[in-house]
């Protein structure tokens, strides 16, 4: 597998693209040794399989340029007239065929003839151990229904469908394939649906996800997602790595000798993450969720969160059903899985009538979690270093160009806290609304989730801080603003009777409140932030760190 230092220089923005564009990759066999022959229209598909796989050949169908060879990575660009003529190139033998195009921007351009020589020609070159994919724009998706119309009136060639396509596999020898609907945002594979359809998981009190539900479902799905993952293996092909992980998930769990689990939800996610919830057909208590992650740092995040679940698996009484409970890990190729068991309920990312009820409930949860597993310290010089400057270092190892400025909040953060009384807690670090699952009929919470970020022991307030900020974010305020709202600018009087209530319960003194405040400023520069940002965008953060910096002087007793 090519590291990312061999693709050194080459242009950011597809780095980032393609660390946004991998997760549905678990949709076919492990990649790693493999010799692929790519066709997509997108670079960051191109350097994301590059990365994943042994060689990559990709071919451009629409300039028949010569062979191209990219230093320092094992990737070979080359034009179709050129792959079908010379004699080498077609002398070459691959381990998969993908053809990665779930926006139509070349495959529905081309006609079924078209379609059926390139699958014949590939059928010939691909291993029996290979496997062929093809993700590609559906015609006949809602969102496509009028542009399909436009296109008939003209005397261009009629578009393949995914029934079509599976046609001319059938055709080409190879075995009956898979299909998984997809849906996008942009040209970006955001979810992979099952053969339940889709499930509103997320924001259900939006009519937009209701009448997803019901044109995507178990019928509507199969006709109706904008685009189609069509997978079909050769006779002597390792299974994919999502049928992998079924597998795990039946010898490794209670249901092994009960029911066959099946694909219930497939959520692609940044940073070359996915999330595939897995279980009976007809049973929601006994789902488990597959974690899988596909760069060293979400890998070790995940290890650390294993860890933490054991922790919380120990507290019991009304906590021993609100955490996941982790049940193992599974490498298949560069991919690695860590399975938790699936918490019931719904969550939110945007501003729905449930948001307020179920903030109130996430706050009354955080409180008791809180005061559960507080340890009460009086504030010394080891408890800065060890609790509370490990976070600065974190956000100046990270942001390297403000080093300095965090630094000069060594002496105030010190003398901010030094003699008070403080209690340290279980310290999720990413809790906001996201994160909380939730009853969608009593807006009861049933849990959190995502707990990679967590601190045990850690700061108290930062985690009720996290709670309000994102709450604005979820309303559509820019996330700097939030912060700024928050922290410097003001709270709300709703906000603020949440964060004094919190206060009061934990017994948090009003002198730490400063510090902790920028703790938390410092822990979300540490965890989400680079400042590799534009100049407008670097400029803020700036500011906004000056003026929380400032705010330490005064606090000072």
């Amino acid at each position: 597998m090519t590291s990312p230092d061999s693709l050194a220089g080459l242009d950011t923005s597809v780095f980032w693209l393609s660390n946004q564009a991998g997760g549905w990759v678990h949709l076919l066999p492990p990649l790693t040794k493999r010799r692929i022959l790519c066709i997509t229209p997108y670079d960051a598909v191109e350097w994301m399989l590059a990365r994943e796989c042994a060689h990559l050949t990709r071919v451009n169908l629409e300039v028949p340029v010569a062979s191209e060879r990219t230093d320092g990575a094992n990737i070979r660009r080359i034009g179709l007239t050129e792959l079908l003529t010379n004699q080498d190139a077609a002398a070459d033998r691959w381990d998969g065929l993908i053809v990665h195009d779930p926006e139509g921007e070349l495959v529905n351009r081309r006609s079924r003839d078209d379609i059926a020589s390139l699958l014949d020609w590939a059928g010939a070159r691909i291993a029996q151990s290979g496997f062929v994919y093809l993700g590609i724009a559906n015609p006949w998706s809602v969102q496509r229904l009028v542009s399909a119309v436009r296109r008939r009136r003209h005397r261009g060639p009629v578009p393949c469908s995914p029934g079509d396509v599976e046609t001319l596999l059938r055709r080409a020898s190879w075995s009956p394939s898979r299909k998984y609907p997809l849906l996008l945002d942009g040209s970006r594979v955001v979810q992979v649906l099952g053969s339940l359809g889709y499930r509103s998981t997320k924001n259900r009190e939006k009519r937009r996800e209701r009448v997803k539900e019901l044109l995507l479902g178990r019928l509507g799905s199969a006709h109706f997602a904008a685009a189609y993952a069509l997978v079909s293996l050769g006779s002597h092909c390792d299974k994919t790595v999502l049928d992998q992980l079924i597998d795990w998930t039946r010898q490794a769990t209670p249901l092994a000798h009960t029911d066959t689990p099946v694909l219930k939800e497939y959520l692609v996610l940044a940073g070359h993450k996915a999330v595939i919830t897995l279980g009976p057909r007809d049973d929601e208590q006994h789902d488990v969720v597959a974690i899988m992650t596909g760069d060293s740092l979400a890998t070790q995040r995940r290890i650390s969160e294993s860890a933490t679940l054991g922790k919380l698996a120990q507290l019991g009484g009304e906590f021993r059903h609100a955490f996941p409970r982790s049940l193992g890990r599974v490498d298949i190729g560069a991919a690695r899985g860590f399975f938790v068991t699936r918490i019931p309920g719904v969550t939110l990312d945007q501003d729905t009538p449930a948001l307020e009820a179920v903030t109130d409930a996430a706050l009354d949860f955080l409180i008791r979690f809180h005061q559960r597993t507080a340890a009460s310290v009086v504030v010394d010089g080891q408890t800065v270093s060890n609790r509370m400057w490990s976070i600065v270092e974190a956000g100046k190892q990270r942001n390297s160009a403000i080093a300095d400025d965090l630094e000069s909040w060594k002496l105030p953060l010190r003398r901010c806290l030094e003699g008070l009384t403080l209690p340290l807690v279980w310290m999720h670090g990413d809790y906001k609304i996201e994160n909380v699952m939730y009853d969608a009929r009593t807006y009861r919470l049933t849990g959190v989730i995502d707990w990679e970020h967590a601190m045990i022991p850690g700061l108290p307030l930062l985690d009720a801080l996290y709670l309000l900020v994102f709450n604005r974010h979820v309303r559509g305020v820019p996330l700097l603003d939030a912060v700024r709202d928050v922290i410097v600018d003001g709270m709300t009087a709703l906000e603020k009777s949440r964060i004094d209530r919190y206060c009061s319960q934990l017994a948090i003194p009003s002198a730490a409140r400063p510090a902790l405040e920028a703790l938390f400023f410092v822990h979300h520069v540490g965890h989400r932030i680079h400042m590799g940002l534009d100049t407008t965008g670097w400029q803020r953060y700036r500011s906004l760190l000056e003026r929380i910096g400032k705010r330490l002087i005064p606090a000072e007793r």
